[in-house]
């Protein structure tokens, strides 16, 4: 199997997206990421997981 395009963007309340956490493809397996919210406020945020095949949006809370 080749390849696929994954992009995870944060987005805020008001649905901005406040940071590109990555948009490259990957082949198929597991991946763990770390995402450094320095540049963020404390907050609530939803994050999107977006493939070729599929779109995950889930609610995070940040706290500093």
């Amino acid at each position: 199997m080749g390849a696929d395009h994954v992009s995870l963007n944060i987005y805020n309340l008001q649905g901005r997206e406040v940071k590109n956490v990555f948009n490259k493809f990957f082949k198929p397996g597991r991946y763990v990421c770390l995402v450094d919210g320095k540049s963020l406020s404390s907050g609530t945020y939803f994050y999107q997981l977006k493939t070729a095949h599929d779109t995950v949006t889930k609610k995070m809370i940040l706290l500093k």
